[in-house]
């Protein structure tokens, strides 16, 4: 299962970096603020996670991915996904909004989301899906106390 870790006063050392990662080892990502906006970056391997978390402004949120079973193992579909209409893909970005970093699976989180898409009519991004970034689409499309009612382990 992916972990999550919320850095709020102290830095993780390099160690429990490496730990964390080895044990979650199809990507890293992070998210933090900075002039008033969130900015994140994923996709990102064991070194570049060490580095984020010896110099990120505090707090800040890193999350290391194991892929849920029937998801892209694409480095795009590590998290976080920023919570707007596109559930917007890149390894880095900002938003003047919010992020959603994800732990666990959205049991049948594909049909869903299809249910949503053609009951509401509300547009599918293209691009490699997870059920993380079927979350983020949901609470974009029908708010964040969407999260609440999954039961679904996450941080926004």
């Amino acid at each position: 299962m992916c972990v999550i870790a919320y850095i709020e006063t102290a830095r993780l050392s390099e160690h429990q970096v490496t730990q964390m990662y080895d044990a979650n080892d199809h990507g890293g990502g992070a998210a933090w603020r900075e002039d008033g906006v969130v900015k994140w970056s994923k996709g990102l391997n064991r070194n570049a996670m060490v580095a984020l978390a010896a110099e990120l402004p505090l707090p800040h949120v890193l999350h290391f991915r194991i892929a849920s079973a029937n998801t892209s193992k694409s480095a795009l579909a590590c998290h976080p996904f920023p919570i707007d209409a596109e559930v917007t893909l890149g390894y880095t970005g900002e938003t003047d909004g919010s992020v959603l970093f994800h732990n666990g699976f959205w049991h049948d989180w594909k049909n869903k989301i299809l249910n949503a898409s053609f009951t509401g009519h509300i547009m599918v991004p293209s691009g490699p899906w997870s059920d993380s970034r079927g979350l983020a689409w949901a609470a974009h499309n029908f708010g964040l106390g969407l999260l609440e009612m999954t039961g679904e382990k996450v941080i926004t």
